[in-house]
């Protein structure tokens, strides 16, 4: 639930929201300086808590590694349900892809492992547990510099293409932030569901909160 100091900044954020058909959400409540200051047995809890709900209900899912390295093959652990696609991968949807054999692919160790993207029907009892996991949902202004400008241009298109249930999420390399891409329809019941069920940061409401 928004806590009451936060009551006014639907209002402030809901237009930049729209207007990028996206958000982006924090994954760990404080900024990392180093991503080892979340040890690894922390980031596959994390994963285990946010991420498989939000991709309990996915359909198609790719991983884009390094864009300035399309041939970089990714983590050994992941080879057996990820296909070359192109220059990025397309993870098979009928594995258990969250089976402790694959940790290191999801908590990104080494920061190296590139976005996953994924598509989904909106399903709301999922998205309340993904989003419960998450603090501060806000309009990124440039969620290239997270993702790629070739991930968030293929959000874009598959979104609006698509029948406005239908969402993406994408997760950059590391385990910090969750963005959530959707048409122009259903980005703002999206971002609503988020400010309900995300948890808000005392720095996050200092900086947007009302005395």
């Amino acid at each position: 639930m928004i806590p009451d100091v936060l009551r006014g900044y639907p209002k402030l954020a809901r237009p930049h929201v729209l207007g990028k058909r996206s958000f982006a959400m924090q994954l760990v409540p404080t900024r990392l300086t180093d991503w080892q200051q979340l040890g690894k047995k922390k980031r596959w809890e994390l994963i285990q808590r946010a991420i498989a709900p939000a991709f309990a209900d996915v359909d198609e899912c790719y991983l884009y590694t390094d864009t300035d390295s399309s041939s970089q093959e990714p983590n050994s652990s992941a080879a057996d349900f990820l296909v070359r696609d192109g220059k990025r991968f397309r993870m098979a949807t009928d594995v258990n892809v969250f089976g402790d054999r694959y940790r290191e692919f999801w908590i990104d160790w080494n920061w190296n492992r590139g976005s996953i993207v994924w598509f989904q029907p909106f399903n709301q009892r999922h998205l309340e547990s993904a989003f419960a996991q998450c603090f501060d949902p806000i309009a990124m202004e440039n969620p290239s510099a997270y993702l790629g400008p070739n991930v968030v241009r293929f959000a874009r298109r598959r979104t609006s293409e698509s029948e406005s249930d239908r969402m993406c999420f994408a997760m950059p390399s590391g385990v910090e932030h969750l963005f959530v891409f959707a048409s122009t329809e259903a980005i703002g019941s999206l971002f609503d569901l988020a400010l309900e069920n995300c948890r808000f940061t005392d720095s996050f409401r200092m900086c947007y909160g009302t005395p």
